[in-house]
C-alpha cells in the first residue's frame, strides 16, 4: 500500500465529509425530500472516505492476495478468538462500571446516555445498511486510518506506547461515551497485533469479528423491539449490579490484556526500517 501521511488523511477525511454534506443538501433541494437520516449518513460517509483511501493508497487485487496469503500463513486463530472475547467482555465491563458510576453521581446524565438512540436503525432497510457499516466498512476504514496511517506514521518517530495511545485515543473519541475507554484499549490491542504481524488483515479480522458479534446482538435487540426502548429510571439494584459486574469483568479482562501486551513486548520496539516498508 502506498504511504499516506497523516495530513493527507486529514484532507481526504475533511474533503469526503464536505462532498457528502454538499451532495446531501443538493439532493434534498432537488428532490424535495428530507436530508438523509443518521443511519444512512453513517453508511455513506465511511464509504466516501474509504474509496479515495483505497485509490490513493493503490490497494489492488495483487496486494490483497499477497497479504491474504501472508495472513493465512502467520495468523493464530486461537489468539484472535481470545483477543476478541477479551475485548468484548472488557468493553461490557467498562460500560457497566461507567454506567454505574454515572448513575450514582448524575442520574439525569446516565438516563440521557442510556436512552441515546442516535444511529440506531428503525426499519429493516436501515438495519441492513447499519450492519454493513458496522461489520464491514468500520473495520476496513478504521484500521486503515488509525492503525495503518496514524499509528504507523507516529511510530516512525515515537515509541510504541506513545504512538498506540495517541492513535487509539483519537479512535476512541468517535465512540459512544460509555464505550470510549473500551475503544481506546481495543485500539491499543489492534496496534499490538499490527506491530507484531506487520499485516493489517490481522487487526481487521479482530475488528470484524468484534463488530460481527456486536451486530448480531444489536440485531437480536432490534427484532425483539428492545433496541430503541426508553427507560425512565435506573434503580439502586441495577446500579449495584452494574458496579459488581463491571468491576469483575474489567478486572479479569484487564489482567488478560496486560498479559497479552507483556507476552508480545518483544515485537513492540520501534524499528523504522520495518515501518518504512510499503505494506498493508
Amino acid at each position: 500500500m502506498r504511504e499516506i501521511k497523516i495530513w493527507q488523511m486529514v484532507l481526504i477525511w475533511i474533503g469526503s465529509i464536505f462532498l457528502v454534506l454538499v451532495g446531501d443538501i443538493a439532493y434534498s433541494l432537488y428532490s424535495g425530500h428530507m436530508e438523509m437520516n443518521d443511519v444512512m449518513f453513517e453508511f455513506i460517509l465511511p464509504l466516501a472516505v474509504l474509496i479515495p483511501i483505497l485509490i490513493f493508497g493503490r490497494v489492488n487485487i495483487k496486494l490483497l492476495s499477497e497479504r491474504w496469503r501472508n495472513f493465512k500463513g502467520i495468523v493464530s486463530v486461537k489468539e484472535i478468538l481470545i483477543v476478541v472475547a477479551t475485548q468484548i467482555f472488557l468493553s461490557i465491563g467498562i460500560s457497566n462500571l461507567s454506567l454505574g458510576f454515572l448513575a450514582s453521581t448524575n442520574m439525569s446524565k446516565a438516563l440521557e446516555v442510556a436512552n441515546d438512540t442516535f444511529g440506531n436503525p428503525t426499519t429493516n432497510k436501515e438495519l441492513v445498511f447499519f450492519l454493513i457499516s458496522v461489520i464491514i466498512l468500520a473495520p476496513l476504514l478504521e484500521e486503515m486510518v488509525f492503525r495503518r496511517v496514524i499509528f504507523k506514521r507516529l511510530n516512525m518517530k515515537l515509541s510504541f506506547i506513545t504512538s498506540a495511545i495517541i492513535s487509539s485515543a483519537i479512535f476512541g473519541i468517535g465512540h459512544e461515551l460509555l464505550a470510549i475507554l473500551g475503544a481506546v484499549i481495543f485500539g491499543v490491542t489492534c496496534c499490538v497485533l499490527y506491530k507484531k504481524y506487520n499485516n493489517l488483515l490481522v487487526p481487521i479480522a479482530v475488528h470484524f469479528l468484534n463488530n460481527l458479534i456486536a451486530g448480531i446482538m444489536l440485531s437480536v435487540n432490534y427484532f425483539n423491539g428492545a433496541m430503541n426502548e426508553q427507560i425512565s429510571v435506573i434503580t439502586d439494584y441495577e446500579i449495584k449490579i452494574s458496579f459488581i459486574s463491571g468491576i469483575f469483568l474489567t478486572t479479569i479482562t484487564m489482567i488478560i490484556f496486560i498479559l497479552f501486551v507483556m507476552k508480545n513486548k518483544q515485537y513492540l520496539k520501534r524499528d523504522n526500517r520495518n515501518l518504512e516498508v510499503p505494506s498493508l
